[in-house]
């Protein structure tokens, strides 16, 4: 076992250059996935409003979606 050739050190490099795109590319898409899973800020707060479907409707919204649960009552004056 004597040292490298000098294309055993290219060769060397090119692996650990793999390596570490492959490295960089999961890391990116990991931070990727956790931006896209935060639930989006609201402007309106929770409670009931007019449902976006029906005009005669109010919908509860709980800050970031709408429920299930709607009541009669129209948009608020």
């Amino acid at each position: 076992m004597g040292s490298f050739r000098g294309w055993e050190w290219i060769l060397l490099l090119l692996l650990i250059a793999i390596v570490a795109v492959v490295i960089f590319v999961i890391v990116a898409i990991v931070k990727a996935a956790s931006v896209k899973s935060k639930p989006p800020l609201s402007a309106n707060p929770p409670g009931w409003l007019p449902d976006p479907t029906d005009p005669d409707l109010l919908r509860y919204w709980d800050g970031t979606q709408w429920t299930g649960t709607a009541r009669k009552g129209g948009a608020p004056t």
